[in-house]
Order: C-alpha cells, then sequence, then structure tokens
C-alpha cells in the first residue's frame, strides 16, 4: 500500500516538476541566468543606441534624450511597428496625418 501511494503521490507531482524545469530551461541565459520580462539591449554595431524590449509582447522602446529640456533627460521613446503591409499603410497615414501622395511622375519618361 506504502508504494501505492508513493507512485500516486509521484505521478501528480512529477509533472509539475518536468514542466518547472522546462519553463526556466526555456529563459536561461548560458550563464545560467533567468531571462526577465524586460531586456536592456545595446546596438551591436557600435552606434550609441540602447533598447527597452518587453520579451512577452514584442514592444520595443529606444532610449533618447530631450536635449532642448532642462537637465538634457534620458526617456525611453516607443517605437511603432508595422509588421505586415497594411498595420504600415495605417503608420503612414497616422504619422502623415493625411492621404500618401503618388510619387513624382518622371518627366523623361512620358
Amino acid at each position: 500500500m506504502k508504494h501505492v501511494l508513493a507512485l500516486f503521490v509521484a505521478a501528480i507531482l512529477l509533472p509539475d516538476t518536468l514542466s518547472a524545469q522546462t519553463a526556466s530551461a526555456d529563459t536561461a541565459l548560458p550563464n545560467g541566468a533567468a531571462v526577465g520580462r524586460h531586456q536592456i539591449v545595446a546596438n551591436p554595431t557600435g552606434h550609441p543606441e540602447v533598447f527597452l524590449l518587453d520579451t512577452a509582447t514584442g514592444k520595443v522602446w529606444k532610449m533618447v534624450q530631450y536635449a532642448d529640456a532642462r537637465g538634457k533627460p534620458y526617456v525611453w521613446k516607443y517605437m511603432e511597428r508595422a509588421d505586415d503591409p497594411s498595420a504600415e499603410l495605417l503608420l503612414h497615414l497616422r504619422l502623415l496625418k493625411g492621404p500618401l501622395s503618388s510619387p513624382p511622375s518622371d518627366p523623361g519618361h512620358r
């Protein structure tokens, strides 16, 4: 009877233990540290750019400095993203506050 009870307890607890190990393995860095929801990433090409990434939603903010403001503060500015053509069109319309203009015609090509 003790063996049956031990098997029953192991069957209930083992899946939770395995799923916890899998989740932590998916979010672990090479040095063993866990990855948090928000990550700060620097541009690897040497440009002085720093980004804040929300790993849950994919939203990104860029660190910018307001040189005109008193104290020249640094702030996180949200970066709008267009992941498909329709989202790109909506972003253009919102930024331009009007319809997109047609490209100028080439006078030598009529």
